[in-house]
């Protein structure tokens, strides 16, 4: 897969279609397509002339789903994918990948759609303790609780117990993406 950099990169699931007959005979025949045009692609398309090589495969791809032992596709799997990617806002593209891996979702169908997604991705942050430290503030948990007994609070261990409902993906700029588990 290639290297996101969320600096600088826009996610835009890819596609390498190849003749799958050309492939078995030794040869690569193939382009990169958007992967959302992936599943309109014909044998003509890739040879520039009508052939009778009619099935075609993706054998490599960036931006979409790495499957565990399995990382080729048909081209409408490979479209199935990018129409869910591409669903997501183009900032959260990353994380929803990332958390379609760590979940070894497998198929296009049994990936959150954006509104699922959002309900359950929490957002980005530099550390988990920043999430937790954000629940504290955001629940107002300390509101009214005289100070002798909040400087006994432990963020840290409040953190590490909270992230027992939560799944914690570090991102490529060293943060975090966090998403409760529901």
């Amino acid at each position: 897969m290639k290297t996101f950099n969320p600096a600088t990169d826009t996610i835009t699931p890819r596609a390498w279609v190849g003749c799958l007959a050309c492939y078995n005979d030794g040869e690569l025949v193939g382009h990169w397509y958007d992967a959302i045009d992936a599943a309109n692609v014909l044998p003509v398309d890739l040879h520039g002339v009508p052939t009778d090589h009619e099935e075609l495969w993706v054998m490599d791809h960036e931006f979409l789903p790495t499957i565990p032992g399995n990382p080729e596709m048909d081209p409408l799997t490979a479209t199935a994918w990018a129409e869910a990617i591409e669903a997501i806002s183009p900032h959260w593209r990353a994380a929803y990948l990332a958390w379609i891996e760590d979940q070894w979702i497998s198929t296009p169908s049994e990936a959150p759609g954006r509104d699922e997604f959002f309900g359950f991705f929490a957002g980005e942050y530099a550390n988990f303790t920043d999430y937790a430290d954000g629940i504290v503030c955001d629940t107002g948990m300390l509101i009214g609780v005289p100070e002798e007994f909040i400087q006994y609070f432990d963020l840290e261990r409040y953190a590490a117990d909270l992230a027992l409902d939560y799944t914690v993906i570090d991102t490529a700029d060293y943060n975090v993406w966090v998403f409760a588990n529901h």
